[in-house]
């Protein structure tokens, strides 16, 4: 019989993988490799927050392919995604896909970036940076 809800899920993966180990996923701009940056502006045709949400996503998948075997859980800050708009949620949507999709389960962690001041200011001048970053680069370009 499948197990239906999540705690009973959890149990299971915890004692499937060994450890109740949650990996978070709070992605800042300024701690991407600048390789994986480089990538995502390189597809000129991309706004600057689809840009930045590509290369979330990229590097999401990287750290996901490297503990899915490890670890049972996946959480996402969705403060770190919703700075980019409609661009970070498709960002924190293929995220969530993709940690599914590699068998993990996930844990949506949803307070608001107002729940923190410090927290929302840092996240918004690391943001306001990258932006710089990204329209610095596009205007070299043209």
């Amino acid at each position: 019989m499948a197990k239906e809800n999540f705690a009973d899920k959890l149990i299971e993966a915890v004692k499937k993988k060994g450890t109740p180990i949650c990996v978070g996923l709070d992605p800042r701009l300024d701690q991407i490799p600048e390789a994986i940056v480089n990538r995502a502006l390189a597809k000129g045709d991309k706004t600057p927050m689809a840009a930045a949400a590509d290369a979330i996503i990229e590097f999401n998948k990287g750290i996901i392919d490297a503990v899915a075997d490890l670890v049972p859980v996946v959480k996402p800050q969705i403060a770190f995604y919703e700075i980019y708009g409609s661009e970070g949620v498709r960002a924190y949507e293929e995220t969530l896909k993709y940690a599914k999709s590699k068998g993990l389960l996930t844990i949506a962690d949803a307070k608001s970036i107002a729940t923190s001041k410090q927290h929302a200011l840092t996240v918004f001048i690391d943001a306001g940076s990258w932006l710089h970053v990204i329209l610095s680069d596009a205007q070299r370009c043209s």
